[in-house]
């Protein structure tokens, strides 16, 4: 891996890019985490996919999930 200093980037940009974690997802769209998981319940929420054991939205199923209500 290239070293930060080098390429400008900070560490865990790559994360950013790619996806939310869910407290972060919940956060940036205002709601609570028991909204969340209500929401899943109910069969709508966005896709989660696991990172090891992290739960984690990619933006692409964040991006679906705004666009479906």
């Amino acid at each position: 891996m290239a070293r930060p200093e080098i390429t400008g980037q900070k560490i865990g940009d790559a994360d950013e890019a790619f996806a939310y974690e869910l407290p972060e997802f919940c956060r940036l769209h205002r709601m609570s985490m028991r909204m969340f998981y209500k929401l899943k319940a109910e069969g709508r929420a966005p896709r989660i996919k696991y990172l090891g054991r992290k739960p984690i939205i990619t933006r692409e199923a964040a991006r679906e999930w705004r666009m479906a209500d």
